[in-house]
Order: structure tokens, then sequence, then C-alpha cells
């Protein structure tokens, strides 16, 4: 599994890291009603989340921790960090907050186990980087195994960043990531897996898909990943008017493999044009009726 001798380390690392990986959760209980992640009495085990010991690291957001109560992680927190990190609730990573950058972790990120999942990473600078993802998966390098039973949804939008690392990826086949002028990056050359049904969704003239290239027997061989990919449906447009464009390490920024949103004709967007394709049409009616009055928490400042 591990391909190059500079892998070794980092492989031997993970196995025994996920050794050691406890059942005991740190939960999210929102107790002080304030929803932010460094406030300890917000955590079952009354601090916040750290590395070690493990106990306090492996962070379980549960199932009602949304809407009002989902856990908010901004710029004005210190760099947040766990060394698991299981979400069936709702994280938002906003306005310049930051997960597992630049200090390692979490190891790996578990989405849908026991409910749905929605993970939001928004505004310039806010990052959230995993050493491996499973959007309602778990798998092995070539299959995905077993699909969890929750709905999983990762928004990353407006200059937010959402980045994959070593260990393997996972998309089920009920979960999307929804790249609004956001970007997705991938480092380490172990690609990602996406099952039938599950999706990427590229919106705006600036989203943006970069794979790192460095394997050493193709060195194109994460530009063939992506363009399959793309080709299977798996990674798409968010409407007909915009297309894909996938460049090998030789065609954009050296080293990476890239799909960007082109196509679209306008450089502003009306306020009605919802899938950023520079119409306001019936698409776009049809994604605001698809979502009216999804939201049905009066406390939550977001219904209003």
């Amino acid at each position: 599994m591990c391909r190059i001798v500079t892998s070794y380390i980092v492989c031997v690392a993970a196995v025994l890291s996920m050794a050691t990986k406890v059942s005991v959760a740190n939960d999210w209980l929102n107790a002080t009603l304030d929803g932010r992640w460094d406030t300890a009495a917000n955590w079952s085990q009354g601090v916040v989340p750290t590395m070690t010991p493990d106990v306090n690291g492996n962070v379980n957001i549960t199932p009602s921790g949304t809407g009002s109560n989902a856990c908010v992680l901004d710029g004005t927190m210190s760099q947040a960090v766990c060394q698991w990190l299981h979400i069936n609730g709702e994280l938002k990573v906003v306005a310049g907050g930051r997960m597992g950058e630049p200090i390692w972790g979490p190891g790996e990120t578990f989405l849908g186990e026991n409910g749905d999942a929605v993970i939001t990473i928004d505004g310039n600078n806010s990052h959230l980087r995993s050493e491996a993802w499973h959007l309602g998966a778990t798998g092995t390098t070539t299959t995905i195994d077993t699909n969890y039973p929750g709905t999983c949804t990762v928004n990353v939008t407006n200059g937010g960043m959402m980045t994959m690392v070593w260990w393997g990826n996972w998309i089920g086949p009920k979960s999307t990531i929804n790249l609004i002028n956001g970007t997705l990056r991938e480092l380490g050359d172990w690609g990602l897996l996406i099952a039938k049904g599950g999706k990427i969704i590229m919106s705006g003239k600036n989203a943006l898909i970069q794979f790192q290239e460095t394997q050493v027997y193709d060195a194109n061989e994460q530009f063939k990943l992506l363009t399959a990919l793309v080709a299977a449906g798996k990674i798409v447009s968010n409407s007909p008017r915009c297309t894909l464009v996938v460049a090998d390490r030789n065609h954009d920024l050296a080293g990476w493999a890239t799909v960007r949103v082109t196509g679209c004709p306008c450089t502003t967007f009306a306020a009605g044009d919802f899938n950023l394709d520079c119409y306001v049409d019936f698409r776009d009616f049809a994604g605001f009726a698809g979502s009216w009055l999804s939201c049905i928490d009066p406390t939550d400042a977001n219904c209003l």
C-alpha cells in the first residue's frame, strides 16, 4: 500500500495511530449555547479537544448538534485540533476558522455513521484538512466497503478549502461535496473513490480541484483519475451552460492536476443566479423551490 520509501513512515504512523484509537468520545454538547468549539464546557469531557490523551481528541458531533446547536469554528479561535472527527450533526468552519493546518490532524474524519452530516467551510482562509475522509463510507485503497446510513454534505464556499491527505478518501452513494467558489485539494497522491450516487458538484468561476501529482511511476496518475471521475459524471458542473476542464501538471499549476469550471460568460452573478451559470432561469427556481422551508428551526438565525 505504501508505494514509495518516503511514504513508509507515514503509513507506519497511520497504522500505529489507528491501532490506539479508543471508543470513548468527547461529545459536542453546546451546553453554554454559544456554539463555540473553543468553549470547554461545550464538550462532554470538559476540555476543548486535543491530540492527547486520545479520549479528548476522539470528537463526536452528534445528531442533536445541528441548526442553532451546530459546532462553529471561526477565525477568532486558535486552530482546532483533534485526533478523530466524527460528524453526525453539523460543523461550521467559517470566517477564517482552521483545523488540521498547519498542525497535524484530524487523522480521519467520518461523516454519516449515525445520522445526517453537514460540514460548511466558508470564506477566505477557512480550511479543514484531514488525513483521510469517509463521507458516508468506509473503504480500502481500491474499494468502498460499507456505506453509512446518513446523508452527507460538505459545502466549500467563497474561498474556503477542504484538503485530503494520506490515508485514502471515500465518498459514499448519499454524499455530496459542493464546491461553490471553493477549493478541494488532495495531497500525497492517494486519490479518491466515489461510489455510484456520490458527487462533487462545482459552480462559480473560482471553483477548483487540485490533486498533487507525485507518483514516480506515472506523473499524470491523478490527471487520469480526475478525467475518469468527470467522464463518469461523479465530478460535475452545476449547470449545463458551464463545462469542466481537466488539466495535467504541465498545463496548469506545476505539480497539480486540476479541474476548473469554464464557459460561464459573466464576471458577476445576479442575486437570483443560485447555480452561478450567469443566467436566472427555471434551473435557479427549481433549486430554490427544492429547498423551500427546508429549515424549520425558529431558533436558528439562518432560517430568518
